[in-house]
């Protein structure tokens, strides 16, 4: 009985961190969608459409995987993918900005 109620903690604990990671990714999708809403005269438009292309498709496979359950990392692997297209985003705008090389 101890043995089954250690499985059933170890479950608990994979389940709430995948519930985590994909709220995680959620919320930085919808921070991101704002942002370009708000902020986007402020960004290039090559680097907002990108921005709006990185968060739809990232909005779109949560819809669509919406009753299918990953490991905390898969949603971990699409928040890093989403920021790195954020960052590149950011960095384009103070390269243009501030004219400095990028790289």
């Amino acid at each position: 009985m101890m043995n089954e109620s250690k499985g059933y903690k170890a479950q608990d604990k994979e389940y709430e961190e995948m519930v985590k990671a994909k709220n995680t990714l959620e919320n930085y999708a919808n921070e991101q969608w704002e942002m370009i809403n708000n902020c986007g005269k402020r960004v290039k438009e090559k680097d907002k459409k990108a921005m709006l292309e990185a968060v739809e498709e990232t909005s779109n496979w949560l819809d669509g995987n919406s009753g299918e359950v990953y490991e905390a990392a898969v949603y971990q692997e699409k928040l890093e993918a989403l920021q790195q297209t954020a960052l590149q985003a950011t960095l384009s705008r103070f390269q243009w900005k501030y004219d400095l090389p990028l790289g």
